[in-house]
């Protein structure tokens, strides 16, 4: 009996269409994996950093009280390791960087870029800011408000979470979102009612993406 099989011609135009489907879809289902892990990611995060300031606040009281001068204050490194003093006792933390990271333990030794591209800030060596990690491999830093933060929207504190620590890319909307502890809950930066709502944008700094990926868990920011 004669046995015919695919000529190369055929197997080639299969491949190829093969290689065209995947060419398509595998980004995607990429995206998507990325995208779920980031949520996941600063969910957990953000679960993580409000149990430790509610439990801090049972033992010691409202954040504003940890000797944090928020009235006079502009975010000192004072102020910083006041909250820190406190809040450590409630988190599990993998290393303890303090105010100064200078070999970049905690948080990368390199410059934040905004979501737009625009180079930022180098947050490792900023002393109003305290760097540790967490157990599940985020880097977190923190400052206290400003004296004008708290005056017009009662903010105490802004929370820093890069969700890879230090690898790249080190960019406002890709890696790092931050958190605001303000009229007594951490709330992400963007949420309806305050003043960085609907700012998440490819064109924008991207500080108020915290909130669009906690809500549509992925990371496809409007233009």
């Amino acid at each position: 009996m004669l046995r015919r099989g695919f000529t190369l011609a055929e197997v080639l135009i299969t491949l190829g269409i093969i290689g065209v489907v995947a060419a398509m879809t595998v980004p995607n289902l990429i995206q998507s994996t990325k995208d779920k892990r980031n949520y996941t990611q600063l969910k957990a995060t953000q679960s993580i950093l409000t149990n430790a300031i509610r439990l801090a606040e049972e033992e010691y009281g409202d954040m504003s009280g940890w000797n944090v001068k928020m009235a006079t204050g502009e975010g000192t490194e004072e102020d910083a390791k006041a909250i820190a003093k406190v809040l450590k006792e409630f988190i599990k933390l993998s290393l303890d960087c303090g105010t100064y990271d200078e070999k970049g333990y905690c948080i990368p030794a390199a410059k934040y870029l905004l979501l737009n591209g625009t180079p930022y800030n180098e947050y490792f060596k900023i002393k109003n800011y305290y760097k540790i990690n967490l157990l599940n491999g985020t880097s977190v830093w923190w400052r206290a408000a400003s004296k004008s933060e708290y005056q017009s929207y009662d903010r105490v504190a802004v929370f820093f979470v890069d969700l890879n620590g230090t690898k790249l890319p080190n960019q406002v909307g890709k890696d790092l979102f931050t958190f605001a502890y303000e009229k007594g809950s951490l709330r992400p930066i963007g949420a309806p009612g305050y003043h960085e709502s609907g700012t998440c944008k490819l064109s924008s700094s991207g500080w108020g993406c915290a909130y669009f990926v906690l809500q549509n868990r992925h990371m496809k920011y409007p233009k």
